[in-house]
């Protein structure tokens, strides 16, 4: 099983996934992920918050805070949620991840364009990366 990302000319890699979780996510959209080993959690930031309608009020807060682009900021979890991911074959992967953090939307604050993969995800795959074969997740 094999799931294909997006590898730009910066270098940076992306995975498009849809996620479902109810009944936090109002609404099914595709979500580019940006892959960042750095990030521990997987985080949906702003931007997608507000695509699918997530109420982060009724959400619990983190009990510290998420590393995030930019720094450190107070995060919510979002519990029981499953990534799904088109692979290869054309076939779907799901993903369950126990909690997923988000980024509650601020009103002075720039939405971000993409949100994270983190290695509670990646890890669960063997990662390739090269420039002239993209990125690559295979189970």
């Amino acid at each position: 099983m094999k799931i294909r990302g997006i590898l730009e000319d910066d270098g940076h890699a992306y995975i498009h996934a849809f996620i479902i979780c109810l009944p936090q996510i109002k609404k099914i959209a595709p979500i580019v992920f940006l892959v960042d080993l750095g990030a521990t959690t997987t985080t949906i930031l702003e931007g997608d918050c507000i695509r699918l309608g997530i109420d982060c009020d009724s959400l619990e807060k983190a009990p510290g805070p998420t590393v995030v682009p930019g720094g450190k900021t107070e995060t919510y979890i979002m519990c029981d949620a499953f990534l799904i991911f088109e692979t290869t074959e054309g076939e779907l992967e799901y993903e369950k991840l126990e909690k997923i953090d988000v980024l509650k939307p601020k009103t002075d604050s720039i939405l971000l364009p993409f949100s994270l993969l983190g290695v509670d995800i990646i890890s669960r795959f063997k990662l390739t990366y090269s420039k002239n074969d993209g990125l690559l997740l295979e189970k």
